[in-house]
């Protein structure tokens, strides 16, 4: 039986409240997102055999690697579709944080990635509708830091997905001039 799952970056406490703080008021009669659902996608795959998910749950500990924190770009929201949008905060991707995409992809090939380029983002918010404008707010956007990468399975329940962490590996702490090391290219 396939999976679909995505790998990921989970934030800090201090970045996952203030991620949460930006969050919009919910229309009613919509679900409130889980707060622990925040996380910065690296690579999504729509469906992956049991045997590979197993392989990536022994893989992502090579992987995990410091990283220094992510700068914010914009609070912007996209669309997703002709009546559906999410609210992003959008980060400006370094060196590091590229390094990580390019050994997952290397890892685990998805003819279908790269359609779309990738932007490093956390999603705040979902929706349906026209595409909101730009929220304004007063708010400071926070850096984003990393406390883990993870493996999440993605699975339909009650027409909406729910995620569920396969194996969560802690990210070393950025230390500033200490560099990366890791298996997936750092220095």
């Amino acid at each position: 039986m396939s999976a679909r799952c995505f790998f990921a970056l989970l934030p800090d406490a201090a970045t996952r409240d203030a991620l949460t703080a930006l969050r919009p008021a919910r229309p009613p009669g919509t679900p409130p997102a889980p707060d622990d659902g925040l996380h910065l996608t690296l690579r999504f795959h729509p469906a992956l055999p049991q045997r590979t998910l197993e392989d990536a749950a022994r893989i992502l500990p090579t992987l995990a690697a410091s990283l220094p924190p992510l700068a914010p770009v914009a609070l912007t929201g996209w669309a997703t579709g002709p009546h559906t949008w999410v609210q992003v905060v959008e980060y400006a991707p370094h060196a590091g944080l590229l390094r990580l995409h390019a050994a997952l992809a290397r890892w685990m090939p998805d003819p279908a990635a790269g359609a779309i380029p990738w932007q490093p983002h956390v999603t705040l918010a979902r929706g349906r509708g026209a595409v909101r404008a730009r929220p304004a707010t007063a708010t400071p956007l926070p850096v984003f830091t990393a406390a883990a990468l993870a493996l999440v399975v993605s699975r339909a329940q009650n027409g909406r997905y729910r995620h569920f962490t396969r194996v969560e590996v802690p990210i070393p702490k950025w230390v500033r001039g200490a560099g990366l090391r890791s298996h997936c290219g750092g220095t």
